[in-house]
């Protein structure tokens, strides 16, 4: 079919523009719209064919630069653009996939655990309203270095978390205004203790009552032969080994109250009761002895 041959089905002459071709179309589909009878709708079919190739003939033929059919890998590079025009939310997608996936990997790869982790648990405060949350954090860790880092220096990076939940003396839970977060923070403290080789813990009264009954800790007897040996003793008998154990268990200092030394201001907090424990899962007590020895050993009363 040429150009005459579809203008002449069409009942057009050799002259016409697009704009009459669109409207002679258009009166011939109204026309045979509700036809039937074969000859009727072959007469549609030859018109319709006549019109879509006079339409496909009045688009330009586009010019392809000879750049668009250089070839990588296997397609021409208009290929590619092809692809990439309707498929780049896709592809874009795989890519973001794919960083975030090296991102975890290298994360994983890079992220050293810490060195030493010390964690407070109970109804703390902060000493006075010159010290902020941070400040306590930086003086356990330039704490823990200072003392371990000549016989250690690769214990470098400390871990500390000051979770504030409160509890009664006997050890149950004090009624609070934000239950949500208390709730929250007693989960944390229960899968770290199961899960985490938490170096020590400090506790006050009513934590360490809780959780000395449900947890193993490490037996503190070596530390407090070694601070008998080492403190004046009006300072030593300040201290008080506590043997609260799970039930079933032998009696071993699981806890030393040191509430009457000044120790746990050194760092910034302030509590009625300051217990401390070497936790049920350290990898490493050795250590977590050397720190709590060097500080207590430093105490001033």
């Amino acid at each position: 079919m040429d150009r005459q041959a579809a203008l002449s089905i069409l009942e057009l002459p050799a002259d016409a523009t697009t704009a009459q071709i669109e409207q002679r179309f258009e009166l011939l589909v109204r026309r045979y719209r509700h036809a039937t009878d074969p000859k009727t709708l072959a007469e549609m079919h030859a018109s319709t064919q006549a019109y879509e190739f006079l339409k496909a003939a009045s688009r330009p033929v586009p010019v392809l630069k000879p750049s668009s059919q250089k070839m990588i890998f296997g397609k021409t590079r208009a290929d590619w653009a092809n692809r990439w025009h309707y498929d780049k939310w896709i592809w874009l997608g795989i890519v973001a996939v794919v960083a975030f996936v090296a991102y975890l990997g290298w994360t994983m790869i890079t992220n050293r655990p810490a060195d030493f982790k010390v964690v407070v648990i109970g109804d703390f405060m902060l000493k006075d309203q010159d010290v902020w949350t941070d400040d306590v954090s930086v003086a356990f860790q330039q704490s823990v270095i200072k003392v371990l880092a000549p016989a250690h220096p690769d214990v470098d990076e400390v871990d500390f978390e000051w979770m504030p939940i409160s509890f009664n003396k006997n050890g149950t839970i004090a009624p609070t205004q934000d239950a949500a977060t208390q709730q929250n923070m007693l989960i944390k403290v229960v899968a770290r203790l199961g899960a985490d080789d938490l170096d020590v813990l400090i506790f006050d009264e009513g934590a360490y009552t809780s959780y000395a009954s449900q947890a193993t800790f490490v037996d503190l007897t070596p530390l407090l032969i070694q601070l008998k040996a080492a403190l004046p003793t009006a300072q030593f008998a300040k201290i008080k080994p506590l043997q609260t154990v799970p039930a079933g268990e032998s009696g071993v200092v699981s806890g030393l109250d040191i509430t009457e030394l000044t120790g746990i201001e050194t760092f910034g907090l302030a509590s009625e009761s300051t217990i401390l424990t070497i936790g049920p899962r350290c990898q490493q007590p050795e250590l977590a002895i050397e720190w709590l020895y060097g500080w207590l050993s430093s105490s001033t009363n």
